[in-house]
């Protein structure tokens, strides 16, 4: 099975190269919106455990995972464009239905729940790292489970903990609640845009 077109295309990039690519996209974009956009820093009281540490432990995981593949790569159903259409619906259904629950129960206030930060985690973050750490961590498996090797059952061990250890995270953020998120600043944002502007009346 084929991997899903464009979000499906790292997965037979080099392992490093996809970890550095989830690591950009969780938490890194969340450190670059916050204090761009939303004029807030990132601090450790403020912000989940889960983002800060446990999603650069899921890029961890997803890069032994992805070394476990080679050379043919993560290979199956989870690797395939139909569960990466599946972590897609899946991910912003599960994103939506987070964001009125958490909204209505009064964890986020709706400035909060429309902030950049939080529409990304729930509408990037989800379905692309839920789909890449998923079809790394089956083929790996699969792979060390047919050549249990001491190098490979030393990296599955590896990535088996640092899931874990987000899974911890994440669980201890629902019980837990921290600001996470802040609000859209819009005065930061018109100030890009003007600044923005020459750029591009200078490149047309």
């Amino acid at each position: 099975m084929s991997p899903l077109p464009f979000l499906g295309a790292p997965l037979h990039w080099p392992p490093v190269l996809l970890a550095l690519t989830a690591l950009i996209i969780a938490p890194g974009v969340h450190l670059l919106l916050s204090p761009l956009l939303e004029g807030r820093k990132v601090t450790w009281r403020d912000d989940y455990a889960a983002v800060l540490v446990g999603d650069p432990l899921l890029a961890v995981a997803a890069g032994f995972a992805a070394n476990l593949c080679r050379p043919e790569g993560p290979h199956g159903f989870p690797a395939s464009w139909a569960a990466g259409c599946a972590w897609i619906a899946g991910g912003w259904a599960f994103g939506l239905w987070q964001s009125q629950h958490e909204l209505s129960t009064g964890r986020y206030s709706r400035a909060q729940t429309l902030s950049p930060t939080k529409l990304w985690h729930q509408f990037v973050v989800y379905p692309v790292l839920g789909y890449w750490v998923t079809a790394t961590e089956w083929s790996a498996y699969g792979a060390t489970w047919a050549d249990p090797t001491t190098s490979r059952i030393i990296q599955v061990g590896l990535v088996i903990a640092a899931t874990g250890t987000w899974a911890v995270l994440a669980a201890d953020a629902i019980r837990r609640p921290k600001l996470g998120h802040g609000t859209l600043d819009r005065a930061r944002l018109r100030r890009i845009t003007r600044r923005l502007a020459p750029v591009r009346g200078n490149q047309e």
